[in-house]
């Protein structure tokens, strides 16, 4: 997005009303993952509810920010180990994606064992993996946006698309 006019600091150009939101509070109100979300740290109680309602595909209440969201992105998490270790040669970022990538591998397992792999009639096994973990929490991480008033992350619909640079050419986004 990009304003057709000069704008003023603190200028409010966009408001979104909060039901069209989703918080980890959410999260831990959903049907079929909520205990489970309400027992992870909030971006990943998001990946949960993110998991379970594509799962639902246009049945999801939630179908137009479902809409809004990638299926996936460009996170070298993501990547195969000779891609990254060939794409990201001398960067701090190589070390740093093979790290987190264990780190999910590790939360992904200790779920499964506690959780997903108990029920799988419950969580169907083609719905609820390591990949579809992993990739929905690179998009939970891509997209979700921190409002400082509120003190919480949130999936808003359009704000994953907006240029938050931390400096005066970007965005802020935030809470009423």
């Amino acid at each position: 997005m990009i304003a057709a006019r000069d704008v003023q600091a603190g200028e409010v150009l966009l408001e979104v009303p909060e039901s069209l939101a989703v918080t980890g509070i959410d999260a831990e109100k959903h049907d079929l993952v909520g205990p489970i979300a309400a027992q992870c740290s909030e971006l990943v109680g998001l990946t949960l509810w993110l998991m379970a309602e594509r799962a639902r595909g246009s049945a999801s209440p939630w179908v137009t920010l479902l809409g809004t969201l990638p299926h996936s992105t460009a996170s070298p998490i993501l990547w195969g180990e000779q891609e990254r270790a060939e794409l990201l040669i001398g960067s701090p970022v190589l070390k740093e994606a093979r790290e987190r990538q264990a780190a999910l591998q590790q939360q992904w397992a200790q779920l499964a064992e506690q959780h997903f792999s108990q029920a799988p009639e419950r969580f169907s096994p083609s719905v609820f993996n390591e990949a579809a973990f992993l990739r929905s929490f690179c998009v939970v991480l891509a997209c979700a946006t921190y409002l400082p008033s509120a003190e919480c992350f949130a999936l808003v619909p359009v704000a994953g698309s907006l240029a938050r640079t931390g400096n005066d050419n970007g965005c802020t986004l935030d809470y009423d």
